[in-house]
């Protein structure tokens, strides 16, 4: 019977472009358990992407529906944030995937990204 559980990354349109690493941020904090609602504490996944056979590629970060992702950044191999990335966000809710990032890669490139995880702040509406 094959699994109902999607991935939470895939990699599509460049078959030399590989994930390599899954982690938490360097820099989170991992004294309490992980709460996307707490705007005061940052949670993070860093994930490593290379490209395998020395050529050029243009690759599409699948990221799935479970993810709330904020924001996602480049980063150099010690987390320092380099450039934000744009989030493709798609609309349609039967889609495996509801955003997507897309990557070049150069011969050879280690390519560091961080997301950024939470909700995003719903606006208070005062009325007067």
């Amino acid at each position: 019977m094959p699994s109902s559980i999607q991935p939470p990354f895939v990699v599509e349109g460049a078959r030399n472009v590989f994930l390599e690493t899954v982690k938490r941020g360097e820099y989170d904090s991992f004294e309490k358990a992980v709460n996307l609602d707490d705007k005061s504490v940052t949670t993070t996944v860093i994930l490593r992407l290379y490209e395998a056979f020395g050529g050029h590629a243009q690759a599409r970060l699948l990221l799935s529906n479970h993810l709330p992702v904020l924001k996602a950044y480049t980063t150099n191999l010690l987390e320092d944030e380099d450039e934000e990335l744009y989030v493709l966000r798609s609309s349609d809710s039967s889609d495996e995937s509801s955003s997507a990032l897309s990557l070049s890669f150069r011969g050879f490139e280690v390519k560091t990204v961080k997301l950024v995880l939470g909700y995003p702040s719903v606006p208070s509406h005062k009325q007067v």
